[in-house]
């Protein structure tokens, strides 16, 4: 019966629910209009605001989103890629080129191949689809398949991910063409701006291996571990590089672990120690099965001072299974 009576503002009826007690029967139809009219203010005011900080919104979720793919590209480049790169884009004589320098983020790299498209477009297709033909005499393997599309083992996304970490070194170069350098510094990793140059080894004399041997003081393998690692730096101010290319743990990085190296000695050695030492000396002369197409760079005799040949061959030795 009380659903039935006129709604009366100011006065409740016992079958009404509390909506109704409030909104019907304790407000006028004015103070229904003032409110419907604040209300619709209130939310135009919160369209105009959200709309005002909209861009300052979404540049924030791109850095976001961009920082946390540089991130997932530096674990991947790390895996990946620095054994030959490098840690940081340094490159590694001998093997494959730096990859952070000021030339490859300023236009000189691309005019010098003649490539018309954008770095993040070169970048991507070199990634993706490797160089199967070598670019320089001084990097003597040439770069794998990365990218899924072409048989390689990352996804499009992952190659992306790459992408962007290499390119956020460009920002330590004022490269400023690309969105991931415009705002914010998102620099995860670079080398400065200026490196002094390490001091050029004296070039030795011409040895047979026998002779090397015969002559090398006895060695540490405590320091060769470190050296072998890159903890320590070999006398001429850089990384040895051996664990770039080499695991000591049974896996394959580049070429073949080390802690197999006895196991794979050519029958021609008299022993195992001659076989490491002409192995740097003259590392194509015997290639470990299923290496074949992988050549180690023939700096490292000349690199290395003989204590520190003696203290890598002695963590070599021992870390032999």
């Amino acid at each position: 019966m009380a659903d039935q009576l006129p709604i009366e503002p100011g006065r409740a009826r016992p079958g009404d629910s509390l909506k109704a007690r409030i909104w019907q029967r304790m407000l006028t139809i004015e103070q229904h209009t003032m409110l419907a009219t604040v209300f619709f203010f209130a939310i135009v005011l919160v369209g105009v605001w959200i709309g005002f900080n909209e861009q300052t919104r979404m540049k924030a979720y791109d850095d976001s989103f961009v920082g946390r793919s540089i991130q997932r590209g530096a674990s991947i480049f790390d895996s990946s890629c620095s054994p030959c790169h490098g840690k940081r884009g340094e490159g590694i004589e001998g093997v494959a080129p730096t990859l952070n320098k000021d030339t490859e983020f300023n236009g000189a790299r691309l005019k010098e191949l003649g490539y018309p498209g954008t770095l993040r477009d070169y970048l991507t297709l070199t990634i993706s689809a490797g160089r199967p033909a070598r670019s320089s005499p001084d990097w003597p393997n040439a770069m794998p398949t990365w990218g899924d599309d072409y048989g390689g083992p990352l996804r499009p996304d992952q190659v992306s991910d790459v992408v962007n970490y290499v390119m956020n070194w460009g920002c330590a170069y004022d490269y400023k063409y690309d969105a991931i350098c415009q705002g914010e510094d998102k620099v995860i990793a670079s080398l400065p701006t200026s490196t002094p140059a390490p001091p050029t080894p004296t070039p030795k004399p011409p040895k047979p291996p026998e002779a090397i041997l015969a002559g090398l003081p006895a060695g540490d393998a405590a320091r060769g571990a470190d050296l072998f690692s890159g903890k320590q730096l070999a006398s001429d101010g850089k990384i040895a590089q051996c664990g770039n290319c080499h695991s000591v743990d049974g896996s394959v990085v580049v070429g073949p672990s080390m802690i197999h190296a006895k196991t794979d000695m050519p029958a021609v050695y008299d022993s195992f120690e001659l076989y490491v030492i002409e192995s740097i000396v003259d590392p194509g002369k015997f290639k470990v099965k299923g290496f074949e197409s992988v050549n180690m760079p023939l700096v490292f005799y000349n690199r290395l001072t003989d204590q520190e040949l003696a203290d890598l061959l002695a963590y070599i030795v021992s870390v032999q299974k």
